[in-house]
């Protein structure tokens, strides 16, 4: 996802991101995708935030996503959806070209058979490490057969 590849160094993160050591937080535009905030200040992860909500209540409410490191290695790239319908640009969150964010649970089909975590409310694919991702109704795909992908992480597991 973002064309970041899990096991690149912070270094290399930084420089695909354009970012320098003065660029702690910058606005970024991204090939494809819309303009996001950038926000490095944290250490051991970058969050990205989308420009257009101004003023959050809640932290949460402006970031579409994170690249968790350990040890300065990417080992998580995470996207997810905002939870308002007048999103202007959202972050497509792209896995293997074309299933991401809002795109139809089923979709994951293709990948092998769907599992559903009730505990983290995630679904997976038994035997394809390092990918899970959450539906808009927080349930099992066999109760609600229409959810779409409003979380996307994937990880060195």
């Amino acid at each position: 996802m973002m064309g970041l590849t899990l096991g690149m160094s912070e270094e290399e993160v930084w420089t695909a991101l354009g970012l320098s050591d003065d660029d702690l937080v910058k606005e970024v535009a991204f090939v494809g995708g819309p303009s996001l905030i950038v926000d490095s200040r944290k250490s051991g992860v970058i969050y990205l935030r989308t420009p257009w909500v101004k003023d959050a209540t809640y932290e949460w409410q402006d970031k579409v996503g994170r690249l968790v490191f350990a040890q300065g290695v990417l080992t998580n790239v995470i996207a997810q959806l905002l939870p308002f319908d007048e999103c202007p640009d959202v972050y497509a969150g792209r896995f293997d070209g074309d299933f991401g964010l809002q795109s139809p649970v089923s979709a994951a089909k293709r990948f092998g058979s769907l599992e559903y975590d009730d505990t983290e409310e995630v679904f997976y694919i038994p035997g394809l490490e390092g990918l899970e991702f959450a539906g808009s109704n927080s349930c099992d795909l066999s109760l609600a057969p229409e959810q779409y992908v409003t979380f996307l992480r994937v990880f060195q597991s």
